[in-house]
């Protein structure tokens, strides 16, 4: 719960069920012993865990414990390196196993892009400017 708020920078209201141990067959692990909190998005408790025993738990949330947790910890500011990782759709459906083969550097040498640049008469620093033209419309389409 704690790691949660904290991640999702939220308040965590967590209502656990609890049962009294003699409801429970001898022997059985005890899986309902409550443990019902509030947790703020900084991952700190409001209300700690109420275990053994049944109870109504109450808090009052402060909606600006949201901006002081975004002052430190901005999950999708610094922290977000789209260099790094990235998210990728694939329309088509996938195998959990595919062979993937890179372009090998001598058909993305400088040399073989000279030539097809020369057998189509055009320029690198062209290439470039519809290169950059076509990268500024994808990131104003989306």
């Amino acid at each position: 719960m704690r790691e949660y708020a904290f991640e999702t920078q939220t308040f965590v209201v967590s209502a656990n069920m609890f049962l009294e141990p003699d409801i429970l067959p001898d022997g059985s692990f005890d899986i309902a012993a409550g443990g019902s909190a509030v947790v703020n998005p900084s991952g700190l408790y409001i209300v700690e865990p109420v275990f053994d025993g049944e109870t109504i738990i109450y808090a009052e949330l402060d909606p600006e414990e949201r901006m002081a947790t975004k002052a430190y910890f901005d999950c999708v500011g610094h922290y977000s390196r789209w260099d790094v990782v990235q998210l990728v759709y694939r329309a088509k459906s996938s195998r959990p196993l595919e062979l993937f083969e890179s372009v090998s550097e001598e058909v993305l040498s400088s040399r073989k892009l000279e030539e097809i640049l020369n057998e189509y008469g055009t320029r690198l620093k062209k290439v470039e400017e519809v290169v950059e033209k076509l990268r500024n419309m994808l990131e104003k389409a989306g």
